[in-house]
């Protein structure tokens, strides 16, 4: 348990062997544009330090759109699987607009051996953003749902002994968003 992501460091990405983006990424329906920054220049959180970074998240969306984080080895080239069976959820510090776009945040569980796509099994909790500011999201794993996608991913519960990432995204944003995304953490 702890923090995964603070955003202190930059943010790394890399791709496997068949193009499949690593580390951080956007995804989008390819025409709702989205973007991804480290930023010590963001609206302050209370009890932040000086000198904190938060991920800062800009999105326009009219279809899909969102950011994920895919874990690899130390060279962002092979996916690399944890564990969270142990655990019992995850949190994030989220500044928004109280703008009602309706959001999610994904867990990654599972994915076929030597998959030549992104086939994971998705796991979502559904929020809004109703409050404007920073607020903390909490998510208990048993209050997420499998998401279908499309991706071929296998459907054998949400077991948690092999993560390999988390994300977030939303299905409309009316008109250009900025989100502000900190301390991802497991409890």
């Amino acid at each position: 348990a702890g923090g995964l992501h603070d955003f202190e460091a930059p943010l790394e990405s890399g791709e496997d062997r068949y193009s499949i983006p690593l580390g951080f990424s956007t995804f989008s329906d390819g025409k709702s544009p989205v973007s991804i920054s480290r930023s010590d220049n963001h609206p302050p959180r209370p009890g932040e330090t000086d000198d904190n970074s938060v991920l800062k998240l800009e999105m326009d969306v009219k279809g899909w759109a969102g950011f994920v984080s895919l874990f690899a080895n130390a060279d962002m080239d092979t996916w690399a699987a944890q564990d969270w069976s142990a655990l019992d959820g995850l949190s994030f510090c989220l500044h928004g607009n109280g703008s009602g776009t309706g959001m999610y945040v994904h867990v990654f569980d599972n994915r076929s051996r030597c998959s030549r796509w992104d086939d994971a099994e998705r796991y979502g909790f559904a929020f809004r953003d109703d409050v404007p500011g920073w607020r903390l999201v909490t998510v208990p794993f048993h209050e997420m749902t499998r998401a279908e996608v499309g991706n071929g991913a296998p459907d054998d519960g949400f077991n948690l002994t092999s993560v390999h990432g988390w994300g977030i995204g939303t299905l409309d944003t009316d008109g250009p968003q900025t989100f502000y995304v900190d301390d991802f953490r497991l409890w």
